[in-house]
């Protein structure tokens, strides 16, 4: 007996029907969520709101434990509390948590209104990590149309998929269809469980590969067969959870064509769970769902609900136990619906059989004791009739409990048991006492509390009794019992409880169990019966609304139950149509007047015409409206010792007892008796007792007595009616040591190493008994090696014979050795070795016995060889011999040397030294090179090439990142080449080591000495070397542009395309003094242009570079001095070597060497005009930055930055002015400049400044605009860097003049010359517009600008350079052109010279009128050939 105190109690009511308005489950949203270490993870179960009559949706909110980003949920009803059919929708779905409805379908009859029932659920969080092996995902379907589902990568084997719909939109529900299901992916659709569409859903789904988990508690993942369909399936886990578990499941097959779902019921066990298909039943004549495969989930929740200390070591039904609690499961703990046609009926909670009469016999061939089943009013119980529970099936009451019954009581004036629980003494016991409920309860103390009820129930009619026990708020025990909608209460007064057992109890309806006899029996209908482990509002399972007049009828539908008499029919119509029925005393099956059923005998339900099933009995499955037997199998086997296993493939509904199995055997002379003994509920095991021998493998063979009555739990029939197994041999038992007995007295062989003694078995002389056997006696030898090895061997006892040298037998290894043997006493011989070779110390001799000894006692020696260790024999050996033979022949060698035709030699790479084999080394250094290569050499060459995993380079600072790679040089040297990512200090520190330094050898097998070599690295500077890049690009740029170009000038076709390179070149080379941060790739290309030089800057060698530039950008591009003369000093040295040179050309030009007088004089001409003029342009751009940097230096005192200063002043303001000169000197010689004739000396001055132009007006200011635009760019460049912006619009805007102006006036004389030169100036403009994006703050294009900018550059330099290569070709062609057209040489008039030449009069520039000109013979020449197009004055311009 046990007395449960009452600690906490939540009322959570549980029934059928409408919930009240009032119930609020709010506190157990979230509370039954399994709460797991894994927050990507949420699984649990939630009692869940149905909807009601009137259509109101009741939402259940379930929160998350922890915060979810993007949740998915897959839930399933978890239980059959109502039979109606139902599932769920899911609704505001958040990080929060999310909402579950129950759905109950809305076809035919059966209504949406539908009670509460357990929904479990699976949540995954996709916005986290997810375990591994599992993959998941949302899509959104339309319509029923298939959608195709890829994981993102393959499973390695066909993955369990879960699925569901996370929407509810438009009200409908919604399941979801899988199909085509491999390791791969899956198919999905959605389908509306009605006549309409599904419309747009969301559906999440869950794949994982099947097993068992760990996300804080065990959580199983598992697949079916095509097994499950409309029938209730057990699935079988693979381990059993600590509490009944519960599943989530979802169908991935579609075998059968309706909309479907899955629906679970609460397990039997802990290892199981089990489920069933549902789908929308419409029609009257359903033939079930055809079965499917299945995906399910598996884990144990808590669900909340009343919690008690636990006093015994069992809690209530319903309940289980945690720790000194007992936690409500679930409250519902039977219900039972009388209508089964079978001998077992079930309750519809936890599966209990219940026996109806006192054995299997039931319809239609019914004991006095068995109550008869009557059509649509349950069960008839005749006054003889009752019903009991099983006994292998613990059912506790609780403190708080609720009895209801729906009853129609024939009447009477006596005491009638409807429900008894009873040991020695009634333990609850309900009744009905002369028409008026009475309840009956032992309680703590072992004292009766009683009530009964001040209400009646009408005779002959339907009504509802429910009795409820419970603890009040004054903590007294109150019993209240209810008919109908009437009650009364009444208080105990005492603060007792109920006290309950799980053993040695009878529990019966319809009658008690007292006094080994069933007395007060009930007389009347009984249509239903819940008990509830709370204080349940019964009530709720009355609809007060009935629909055909009647006074009660149950909920939820309203529905009168037929209120006919047992000896009455009910004929269909109304309830109470009622028709005599005197064929059939024991009730109408059905409405038929024969009393007859038109279903078959495993139908339960069929339809009335044809007789076609419906619902087929538990064990049967419909197929083709016939009810089909579904089999359980039986196996046997024999195991050692003969006990026979038999093994059933489902648990038993009733446990078998022996007179259910008959065993036999195939040899009916063999005598045997047997025991069962039941190990589970699916085996049992027996054990046979045999009288006499049983040879191998005689037949077994157990039959079943009763076959037909053994069924399985889920009613299914035995397949097997006999079993049978081969038995192992058997022998009766014999007296001590006898092999073979005629019987236990009477032995005929004895065992081995025994013989008979007066008819009874002894063991022979020298073998002891043990058990059954004769085993030897031993006695025992040792053998001791003495000093000059002699051996001692003793025995443990005297021996029965002197030992003989024949009996021995001592060997070294495989050889023999000679001995000497002297016998002591008759246990000790001495044995005298001979040797004449070395023996090492610790080499083992052997001595073996040749012979069995025994001792006087008849013992035999236990060892058949002995072994000892010698002492060291030494002999001479030669030098690196360690141990010999003898001196000639060596047995090992020193460390590092090997045999070699039995003598020692050194190993490779090892060198003898004495007694004594030393390493030889080679060397191995390492040099740090420029680029910070690191250059590996050895002394040797190796015997084998390294690879990058014999090296490890480390830095000095570790937190540098590096990679590098390695190539050979040669067979004894190595390049490592270093890349960096970032900057790298002068003198940091770089270690090379050799992961195998010991498997590193030269040719000649030497070791290397090194294990690693160090080195300093040079500076690296990323940025730097971008610049140096840029430079060498740039370098390469310029000197090969302006190598063609030059060399096309030198070459005959003029210096014109070489001015423009160079000025194109002067101009772009300024670019990194603005205040634009270009990339030091870029900085680098540019400044590059400005280092195109061949002249020796003599002032930087005089001065030095003085004083230290101060403006910013002109500095960082290379003009590291403030004084005018060092940053103009390779100009000005230019300048002051062609002065010096003035001289010697005019010297030149005056020799007698008519040849060369002619060309000085031509290049003196130029010397006066052209070169000063062309150097002034040319120098133009560098002269001006020198003179402004010199301004920005302010003046120290001393001779020499005076000097410079004045200087730079003085160039500035003539720089300044200059292209305001060329401009007026153009403008005011317009017409000489047009018409060279008028005035050939103004053209020899100034003919640099137009001699490759068009004779324009516009054309001849092109070195106007040339100036102005240098003169502007380097002020712009020099003095609005702190204004980076308005300095790149300004010099956008100088190019796009110049642009234009090359393009509109088209100044060029050569064609070739103005398209290139136009290209080049827009080419220019391109390059200033596209360095303005290096402005902005953000440069996620940066490498591409770059390349724009350096891709560009490549083209307006290539332009010039091909210009002139096409200008040289041209020239070329003219050439050969006229040569071939020239006129033939005609003689010439002798003429003498005169002798006192005159030289030329010096002509002035600015002359109207020309200096007298004498002609003389040297000037006679053929005429020059020049292209017809340029028309160039006389004097050209040949400066190149």
């Amino acid at each position: 007996m046990i007395c449960l105190s009452l600690v906490v109690l939540v009322l959570v009511e549980v029934g059928s029907g409408k919930l009240d308005a009032s119930t609020d489950f709010s506190e157990l949203s979230g509370l039954s969520s399994r709460k797991l270490s894994s927050t990507a993870l949420q699984y649990g179960r939630v009692l869940a709101k149905g909807i009601d009559s009137s259509d109101t949706v009741t939402p259940t909110r379930v929160n998350f434990a922890h915060t979810f980003t993007d949740p998915i949920v897959i839930p399933m009803v978890a239980t059959h509390y109502y039979p109606n059919y139902v599932t769920y929708s899911l609704t505001s779905i958040d990080s929060s948590g999310f909402e579950v409805i129950l759905e109950s379908n809305s076809e035919g009859p059966f209504l949406k209104d539908h009670g509460y029932e357990q929904v479990s659920y699976f949540a995954i969080d996709v916005g986290q990590t997810l375990p591994v092996d599992m993959q998941a995902g949302k899509i959104t379907l339309t319509g029923s149309s298939w959608n195709n589902v890829v994981f993102s990568h393959p499973f390695s084997e066909e993955p369990v998929v879960l699925a569901s719909v996370q929407t509810r939109n438009d009200g409908k529900i919604v399941v979801v269809f899988i199909q085509n299901l491999d390791a791969n992916g899956f198919e999905i659709a959605i389908r509306n469980l009605g006549s309409a569409g599904p419309g747009t859903q969301e559906v999440g789904w869950i794949a994982i590969t099947k097993g068992t988990y760990d996300f804080g508690s065990q959580v199983e993942f598992g697949k079916t067969g095509n097994d499950i369909n409309h029938i209730k399936q057990i699935i079988s886990l693979s381990q059993s959870f600590s509490g009944i578990p519960v599943s989530v499941a979802s169908i991935t097959s579609v075998e059968g064509g309706q909309p479907c779902y899955l629906r679970g019921y609460v397990g039997a066990a802990n290892d199981e769970i089990a489920m069933n298909i549902e789908e929308t039943k419409a029609i009257d004549g359903w033939p079930g769902h055809k079965k499917e495969y299945v995906s399910w989930v598996a884990f144990y929740a808590d669900l909340q609900g009343t919690e008690y200390d636990k006093t015994n070591s069992f809690c209530p039904s319903g309940f289980r136990t945690q720790g000194t609690k007992c936690l409500e499961e679930s409250s519902f703990i039977l219900h039972l619906t009388f209508d089964s046609k079978n001998d077992i009926i079930r309750d519809k909670t936890k599966n209990l059989p219940l026996q109806t009469g006192e054995d299997s016999s039931f319809y239609p061939n019914y004991k006095f004791t068995d109550p008869w089943v009557v059509h649509k009013r349950g069960y008839y119980f005749n006054g003889t009739s009752y019903i009991r529970f099983s006994e292998d099936h613990s059912f506790v009451f609780a403190p708080d409990f609720t009895v209801a019954v729906w009853l129609r009581h024939d009447g009477g004036s006596g005491y009638e048991v409807l429900l008894a629980k009873t040991s020695d003494q009634e333990i609850v016991e309900l009744g009905i006492q002369a028409g008026r409920p009475k309840l009956k309860v032992l309680c703590s103390g072992n004292q009766h509390f009683e009530h009964l009820s001040s209400n009646s129930v009408q005779t002959k009619a339907w009504n509802l009794v429910y009795a409820q026990a419970y603890v009040k708020a004054n903590n007294n025990y109150g019993i209240s019992l209810t008919v109908n909608s009437n009650s009364d209460e009444l208080d105990s007064g005492l603060q007792v409880f109920l006290s309950d057992t799980d053993s040695n109890y009878k529990m019966t309806i319809g009658s008690k169990f007292m006094s080994s006899s069933y007395q007060n029996f009930y007389k009347g209908f009984l249509y239903e019966m819940r008990i509830y482990n709370t204080k349940f509002n019964a009530g709720r399972l009355i609809n007060p609304a009935c629909t055909e007049g009647c006074s009660v009828c149950p909920a939820p539908l309203g529905e009168c139950i037929p209120s006919c008499d047992i000896e009455e029919r009910w004929t269909g119509g109304s309830y109470n149509d009622c028709s005599s029925c005197d064929n059939c005393p024991k009730g109408c099956l059905e409405h038929n007047p024969d009393c007859s059923s038109s279903c078959s005998y495993n139908c339960y339900q069929c339809t009335k015409d044809q007789g076609n099933c419906l619902q087929c009995m538990e064990g049967t499955y419909l197929e083709n409206y016939e009810c089909q037997k579904e089999y359980f199998h039986a196996s046997l086997q024999v195991k050692q010792n003969n006990y026979l296993n038999l093994t059933f493939s489902s648990s038993l509904d009733t446990p078998l007892i022996q007179s259910d199995v008959k065993i036999i055997l195939s040899d009916p002379s063999i005598q045997f008796t047997y025991s069962m003994e039941k190990v589970s509920n699916t085996q049992y095991d027996f054990a046979l007792e045999f009288e006499n021998n049983v040879p191998q493998g005689k037949r077994v063979i157990l039959s079943f007595s009763d076959f037909s009555s053994i069924r399985s739990v889920q009613k299914k029939f035995l397949y097997e009616e006999t079993l049978q197994g081969s038995l192992y041999e058997f022998k009766v038992y014999c007296q001590d040591l006898c092999e073979l007995c005629q019987n236990t007295q009477v032995c005929l062989t004895c065992v081995d190493n025994s013989s008979f003694n007066a008819s009874k078995c002894e063991c022979d002389e020298g073998y002891y008994q043990s058990e059954n056997r004769c085993f030897k006696t031993y006695f025992h030898s040792t053998l001791e090696v003495m000093w000059e090895n002699h051996l001692n061997l003793t025995f443990s006892s005297n021996l029965s014979t002197p030992l003989l040298e024949s009996d021995l037998k001592v060997t070294l290894g495989n050889i023999p050795l000679r001995y000497a043997m002297e016998k002591k006493s008759e246990r000790v011989y001495y044995l005298a070795l001979e040797f004449n070779q070395y023996i090492q110390k610790g080499e083992v001799v052997t001595l073996t016995f040749n012979s069995e000894l025994r001792s006087t006692q008849k013992e035999f020696l236990y060892e058949k060889v002995l072994e000892g260790s010698l002492y060291q024999v030494v002999v001479d050996c030669t030098e690196l011999c360690e141990t010999c033979r003898t001196f000639e022949v060596c047995l090992s060698c020193v460390e590092n040397a090997s045999l070699n035709a039995s003598k020692c030699l050194c190993n490779e790479g090892y060198s003898q030294n004495g007694r004594e084999c030393q390493k030889e080394y080679f060397h191995a250094s390492l040099q740090v090179k420029q680029n910070n290569y690191l250059n590996l050499t050895f002394s040797s060459d190796l015997n084998a090439s390294l690879s990058q995993n014999d090296i490890k380079i480390t830095l000095g600072d570790p937190s540098i990142q590096f990679t590098y790679s390695m190539e050979k040089n040669s067979k004894r040297s190595y390049y490592f080449s270093l890349e960096f990512n970032e900057y790298i200090q002068q003198g940091q520190g770089a270690t090379l080591s050799f992961s195998n330094h010991s498997c590193i050898r030269s040719s000649d097998r030497k070791f290397l000495f090194e294990e690693s070599l160090q080195g300093t690295l040079y500076e690296y500077d990323p940025g730097k070397q971008e610049e140096k890049q840029g430079t060498r690009i740039g370098s390469s740029v310029s000197e090969i542009g302006g190598s063609i170009s030059l060399a096309s000038g030198l070459a005959g076709s003029g210096a014109s395309s070489f001015w423009s390179a160079i000025n194109t070149i002067q101009i772009l080379s300024l670019i990194p003094i603005s205040g634009n941060p270009l990339t030091p790739k870029l900085k680098g290309f540019f400044r590059s242009f400005n280092d195109i030089g061949f002249m020796v800057n003599f002032f930087r060698i005089l001065f030095g570079s003085g004083s230290t530039n101060n403006h910013q950008e002109s500095y960082n591009h290379g003009y590291d001095s403030g004084l005018f003369l060092v940053n103009a000093g390779e100009l000005l040295s230019t300048i002051l070597a062609l002065v010096l040179l003035w001289p010697i050309v005019s010297i030149l030009s005056k020799v007698k060497i008519r040849f060369l007088r002619k060309k000085f004089q031509k290049l003196l001409e130029e010397y006066k005009y052209g070169v000063f003029v062309r150097f002034l342009l040319e120098g133009y751009l560098d002269l001006l930055v020198a003179g402004l940097i010199q301004l920005y230096l302010i003046p120290a005192f001393g001779v020499f930055f005076l000097v410079n200063y004045t200087l730079g002043i003085v160039f500035c303001l003539c720089l300044i002015l200059l292209p305001a000169l060329v401009f007026c000197l153009i403008r005011n010689n317009t017409e000489l400049v047009l018409e060279p004739s008028e005035n050939p000396r103004f053209h020899k001055c100034w003919g640099s400044l137009f001699y490759e132009f068009k004779k324009s007006k516009h054309s001849a200011q092109f070195y106007s605009l040339f100036l102005a635009r240098r003169l502007l760019y380097v002020l712009n460049s020099m003095l609005m860097s702190s204004f980076p912006v308005a300095q790149a619009v300004i010099n956008c805007f100088l190019m796009l003049v110049v642009f234009l102006y090359t393009a509109i006036v088209r100044p060029y004389s050569e064609l070739i010359l103005q398209v290139s030169n136009a290209i080049a100036e827009f080419g220019i403009f391109l390059v200033f517009l596209l360095i303005t994006y290096f402005l902005t703050a953000s440069k996620p294009y940066e490498e591409a600008f770059e390349a724009l900018v350096l891709y560009t550059c490549f083209v307006v330099v290539g332009v010039q350079a091909f210009a002139s290569v096409l200008v040289f070709v041209k020239h070329i062609s003219y050439v050969i052109k006229s040569y071939k057209n020239r006129p033939k040489k005609v003689k010439h008039a002798k003429v003498i010279p005169e002798r006192n030449e005159k030289p030329q009069p010096v002509e002035n520039c600015h002359s109207e009128t020309p200096g007298e000109v004498i002609l003389t013979i040297d000037d006679i020449q053929e005429p020059e050939i020049l292209p017809q197009r340029l028309e160039l004055p006389e004097t050209k311009d040949k400066t190149s």
